[in-house]
C-alpha cells in the first residue's frame, strides 16, 4: 500500500504516471491525497488511483499556487539527495 502527496493537480498526468509506475513494481493499492485541483484533473485521477481524498475543487481553478498562502520553492539540490538517500536505502 502507498500514498501519494501532492500540493496539487491542474491535470492529472502526475497521477496518472505515479499510478502506472506503481504498478510497474506490483504497489498493490495507491492512496492519493489532493489538497486541491481542477475538477477534471480531480475525476481523472480518481481512476487512476484505487482511493482518493481531496479537500477542495474550485469553481474555478487558477493555479496550485493560488490556494496556498505559503509555498516555499525547495532546492533542487536538496531534493535529488532526499531522493537518491531513499533510492540508497531501497539497494
Amino acid at each position: 500500500r502507498l500514498c501519494l502527496g501532492v500540493d496539487g493537480i491542474v491535470n492529472y498526468a502526475s497521477v496518472m504516471e505515479a499510478s502506472r509506475y506503481l504498478s510497474l513494481i506490483h504497489v498493490e493499492r495507491v492512496m492519493a491525497a489532493i489538497p486541491v485541483g481542477s475538477f477534471d484533473a480531480i475525476e481523472q485521477a480518481s481512476h487512476e488511483v484505487n482511493e482518493l481524498h481531496y479537500l477542495y475543487v474550485p469553481d474555478e481553478f487558477i493555479s496550485v499556487d493560488h490556494y496556498f498562502s505559503e509555498n516555499p520553492v525547495l532546492d533542487r539540490e536538496v531534493i535529488a539527495d532526499r531522493i537518491n538517500n531513499v533510492v540508497a536505502r531501497w539497494l
